[in-house]
C-alpha cells in the first residue's frame, strides 16, 4: 500500500508503476510458494531449481563482466554504458545486485548443508 501511496510524490510515475507491479508480483509468488509447497521433497526440488537458475545468472553476469557484451534488454545494451557492469537476466545493475544479495542465503544453504539433507 505504501508503494502505491508513494505515487503521489514520485518524480517519474512511468518508472514507478512497473516497480510496483513487480513488487505485487513478488508478493503473489511468495503466497503461491507458501500455499503450494506443503512437503519437504517439494521444497528441496524448488530450492534446487532456484540454485540452478542463480548459478546460470551468475555465469551470465561473469560473461558480461569479462566480454563487455550484454543481453538484448540489458541497460548496458540499451543505454550503451560503455563499461562491463553485469546485469544478468535483469534490466539494470541495481536489480542484478539486489537479486544476487537476496538469493545468496539459498545458495549457501544448498552448498553447505549436508548432502543427505538437501
Amino acid at each position: 500500500m505504501y508503494s502505491i501511496f508513494s505515487l503521489l510524490w514520485t518524480s517519474s510515475p512511468a518508472l514507478s508503476i512497473p516497480a510496483i507491479y513487480y513488487q505485487i508480483e513478488s508478493f503473489y509468488l511468495i503466497l503461491a510458494f507458501v500455499y503450494y509447497i506443503d512437503s519437504l521433497p517439494k521444497l528441496k526440488q524448488v530450492l534446487k531449481w532456484i540454485v540452478l537458475i542463480y548459478i546460470l545468472t551468475i555465469s551470465i553476469g561473469f560473461w558480461e563482466s569479462m566480454t563487455g557484451d550484454h543481453l538484448k534488454y540489458s541497460a548496458g545494451n540499451i543505454l550503451t554504458y560503455g563499461d562491463m557492469r553485469p546485469t544478468g537476466l535483469l534490466v539494470n545493475t541495481n536489480d542484478y545486485s539486489s537479486y544476487l544479495a537476496f538469493y545468496i542465503p539459498v545458495l549457501l544453504l544448498c552448498l553447505f548443508y549436508k548432502k543427505n539433507n538437501i
